[in-house]
């Protein structure tokens, strides 16, 4: 956070850095293959609880595409986030990504009911709902803000609370309507039978 009259203040370190881009898994097994293992980036996880105070307003944030992970913008609601932001620098990256992470983030939006706050470099930024419709956006390459009020909230979800569990009850749910659908499919079709073996017809036999 930069404070216009005092300067910087708090901090988010990015938590969940990404392979082949950020770092390397494995370092000094590809380094047989390519060059480019040595121009790999070296980043490694800051620390933090995923939560920055701003005007006593407590921000969850997550960089980029920390966005994708579950886990990020969760605990930072967990740990007191009001509203969320995705701050991100997608110029490498080209419309059609950032895009898909404007639909992740929201998806978070509704998943931890907080209004959300994309904040892209060369665009998308954007002003998303708790009910996941971005209100404002700004398009590619073209300078502009968005001057929005925002309402903050402190209640946390089933997602929030139970997080994968209630993604596994879900999966749990769905596979066994259609394990019971297709029982009554079976049983309704009378059960399972075997099939009868084909029997070709006898030829004709000639008399002579």
């Amino acid at each position: 956070m930069w404070d216009p009259n005092t300067g910087p203040g708090e901090r988010h370190d990015k938590q969940i850095v990404q392979p082949f881009g950020e770092y390397l898994p494995w370092r000094s097994f590809f380094a047989h293959f390519s060059e480019y293992a040595d121009r790999a980036g070296y980043f490694v996880p800051g620390d933090g609880n995923g939560v920055v105070t701003a005007g006593g307003v407590n921000i969850g944030v997550a960089t980029c595409w920390e966005v994708l992970f579950d886990r990020a913008l969760r605990q930072s609601t967990l740990n007191g986030a009001e509203i969320l932001a995705v701050p991100s620098n997608n110029a490498l990256f080209g419309s059609a990504m950032s895009e898909q992470q404007l639909a992740i983030s929201k998806v978070r939006a509704v998943e931890h009911d907080r209004e959300v706050i994309v904040v892209g470099t060369t665009g998308i930024s954007a002003f998303v709902s708790p009910d996941g419709v971005d209100a404002g956006r700004t398009t590619f390459f073209e300078p502009a803000y968005i001057d929005m009020q925002v309402r903050l909230h402190n209640d946390l979800t089933p997602a929030t609370q139970w997080g994968p569990w209630v993604e596994w009850a879900l999966a749990l749910i769905a596979g066994l309507a259609v394990l019971a659908s297709a029982g009554l499919a079976i049983l309704h079709n009378g059960g399972l039978k075997r099939p009868e073996p084909e029997v070709e017809p006898a030829s004709p036999t000639k008399e002579t």
